[in-house]
């Protein structure tokens, strides 16, 4: 930009960076629901064997152990099913909305 007379180079070059830096951004967060998409399967699966190793087996003979293990199977699966809900809710906001937190003037769309 140095040898741009006009001064108006540095202009564009500032809406580009920040259109890349909004991609960038846009990369990372798929990435990262990715991420915890693959982690969450990971999980599921965990519990899902835990059920039917601790609980498929026992019929009729319920210990408080095994009522607090299911209680607390069931947070996790609440706590799983919470979470994708923010995600999908989070992924569904366009663009403009997502960064607007980010500017300091309201947007007018």
């Amino acid at each position: 930009m140095a040898f741009d007379p006009t001064g108006y180079g540095t202009l564009g070059w500032a809406v580009l960076s920040f259109g890349l830096h909004i991609v960038i951004q846009e990369k990372t967060i798929r990435d990262l629901v990715f991420q915890s998409s693959e982690y969450l399967s990971n999980l599921i699966a965990r519990y899902a064997s835990y059920e039917a190793l601790y609980l498929g087996s026992v019929q009729g003979h319920r210990t408080p152990a095994l009522i607090r293990f299911e209680e607390s199977v069931i947070v996790v699966y609440e706590r799983v099913l919470l979470y994708l809900c923010e995600v999908k809710k989070n992924l569904k906001e366009n663009y403009a909305c997502r960064f607007k937190g980010h500017w300091n003037f309201p947007l007018i769309f």
